[in-house]
Order: C-alpha cells, then structure tokens, then sequence
C-alpha cells in the first residue's frame, strides 16, 4: 500500500513538471503591440502610394514644361516666315520713300510695273518740266498703289494664319505649348503693327507729295511768268 502511494505521488509529481515545461516552451503574444505595428505599415504604405503620385505629377509637369515646339505651331512658323509676311516694303527710308516721289517704282516689284501698265495712257515725248512730272506722278500712283495692295495681302495672309495659331490654343495640350503659342501670337501682333505704321507712313508722305506736286506746278507757273516778265524787259523800247 506504501509502495503503491509511493509510486503514484512520482507519477503525479512527473506529469505536473512535464506540463509546466511544455506551458514554457508556448512564446507570450502581445495583441496591443501587434495591431500598433501593422497600423504602421498601412500608413507607410499609403504614405508611399502618395509619394508615388506625386512624383508621377512631377514627371508629368516636367514633360509639359520641357518638349520643344509643337509640331502644328512649328507649321505655322514656317508659314510666317516669307518675304511676303515679313519684308512687304523696304525697310530704309530713302527705298520707301522714293516709291512716292515716283524714283523708286522698282522698289515694289512686278506688281508696280503692272499697275503701271494698267494705268497708262500716253507717254509724251518731250523732257520739259510737264512731261517730266508726268511720267514721276504716274510712276508714283502706280508705286504708291502697288505698296498698298502689298500691304494688304500680308495683312489678309497674316489674320489667315493668326487664325490657325487660335485654333491651335484652344486645343492646347499643356501649359508649354499654350506659353508657346502665346508668345507667337504676340510677335505676329507685333509685325502687323509694325506694317500698321508702314501704311500709315505711307498715307502720310503720299498727301505730303500731292502738295508738293501742286507746289511744284505753281512754282513754275511763276517761273514761266518771270521768264516773260524778264522777256518783256530786254524788248520794251528805252528799257
């Protein structure tokens, strides 16, 4: 009975320590630490998905900043720059005036020579002072005509492609091609002002010129009228 108490005490004494040693080997688990850590990671992961955006609407403004000109503005350009958008009369006064006195009809071309032609009635023979101012005011009517349509043509072609470029901006892309073609629109703007003042420089010496060809014809009238004054003076008797 003894040994049989005995032995029963070991074997209850055994599997107590065996369940205490397996209780040990089980790792402690902290559910407060835990969710804290992977509350962490959601937000570095939104944290990067936003960085992530971010630097994909870098990589985009930099792109619309920085690609060169666009094809249809760069067609256009090339439609701007001719002679007949951008040098429609000469540039040195002495050129553009002449066209008015009637000394430069070569100055505007062909197209002088043909308003000329369909202008032209006679051509009278003689070198005097008539004649001279004759053949001068028609060369500087057809000059002064051919001066004018060229200056129209390049307004009419100007507006023509100025249209084009408005087109362009409003389906502009991106801020750098509308900055593009803002800034071409101003420097046409600017050509068109400037053979603005071309016309009205124009206007102004060819008004200058009718009132020196009326000043001219009056000056010899008065010429004439001194020359038979002074006739008269050597011829009249006990002069």
């Amino acid at each position: 009975m003894n040994r049989r108490m005995t032995l029963l005490a070991t074997v209850s004494a055994a599997v107590l320590l065996g369940a205490s040693s397996a209780r040990a080997q089980f790792a402690v688990i902290d559910s407060a630490n835990l969710a804290n850590t992977a509350q962490q990671v959601v937000q570095l992961t939104a944290q990067l998905k936003n960085m992530e955006q971010q630097l994909a609407t870098a990589q985009q403004t930099f792109a619309t900043l920085s690609h060169g000109v666009s094809d249809p503005l760069q067609a256009s350009s090339s439609q701007f720059n001719v002679g007949a958008l951008r040098n429609v009369l000469p540039t040195g006064s002495g050129a553009f005036g002449s066209i008015v006195t009637g000394s430069g009809l070569g100055n505007t071309g062909a197209l002088g020579t043909q308003n000329f032609n369909a202008n032209h009635v006679y051509t009278p023979a003689g070198t005097d002072f008539n004649a001279t101012q004759m053949a001068t005011n028609a060369n500087s009517i057809a000059g002064v005509q051919a001066a004018s349509q060229q200056l129209y043509q390049s307004a009419s072609s100007h507006m023509a492609t100025m249209a084009d470029l408005e087109d362009q901006l409003n389906d502009s892309p991106d801020q750098k091609t509308t900055a593009d073609l803002q800034a071409r629109i101003a420097q046409e703007q600017t050509y068109l002002q400037a053979q603005q003042v071309q016309a009205s420089t124009l206007q102004t010496l060819q008004a200058a010129q009718v009132r020196n060809v009326e000043q001219q014809g009056e000056e010899k009238d008065r010429q004439n009228v001194d020359d038979v004054l002074a006739q008269d003076a050597t011829t009249t008797p006990g002069s």
